[in-house]
């Protein structure tokens, strides 16, 4: 404000003080009540320096208007405008992603083919008649299991017999 008639300089630094007020009191209380949770916790997390360099600023621009020299109530307001957007970008990340987790539990097959032990039969026809249908959580280390064209694989495994593609998509990250 240096160039500035002092009597508008003075009202611009009041006017920042008391839009800077409401900002650090209001908009800033979810960074001080996370870093009061955190340090009532004894844990030290984001919110801490956070929530600090916020009153740091304020209690810097109050001074400075108080004793009519520039602060950075602006700046101060500008930091709580963007780490709120941030917190909202994040929060929106996260909701993408418990979504897509639940869709994705939604498509693991609940039941797998197994094949009964060895040895009964070696005949195309009677191998087929030696499946059972069994859960996947009754499914152990060892355990035959029969996938079919288009089916969704129920457990991790190696292809014994035959071949096939599968979509590894969700493993590699590739479209």
């Amino acid at each position: 404000y240096g160039a500035m008639d002092p009597a508008y300089a003075a009202l611009f630094r009041w006017t920042s003080l008391a839009l800077a007020t409401p900002v650090t009191l209001w908009c800033a209380e979810p960074f001080f009540a996370g870093a009061w949770a955190g340090l009532r916790h004894r844990v030290a997390h984001m919110d801490v320096p956070i929530a600090l360099g916020i009153a740091i600023l304020y209690v810097q621009g109050l001074v400075a208007t108080v004793q009519r020299q520039d602060g950075y109530l602006d700046s101060l307001a500008m930091l709580v405008a963007l780490l709120l957007a941030g917190r909202v970008v994040e929060a929106r990340g996260r909701r993408r992603v418990t979504a897509a987790a639940s869709a994705l539990v939604g498509t693991v097959p609940r039941t797998a083919r197994r094949l009964l032990p060895p040895g009964e039969s070696t005949d195309r026809r009677a191998a087929e008649a030696c499946l059972a249908t069994v859960s996947v959580a009754d499914l152990r280390p060892g355990d035959l299991i029969d996938v079919g064209a288009g089916e969704e694989l129920a457990a991790d495994g190696r292809v014994v017999e035959g071949s096939g593609q599968v979509r590894m998509a969700l493993v590699t990250g590739e479209a």
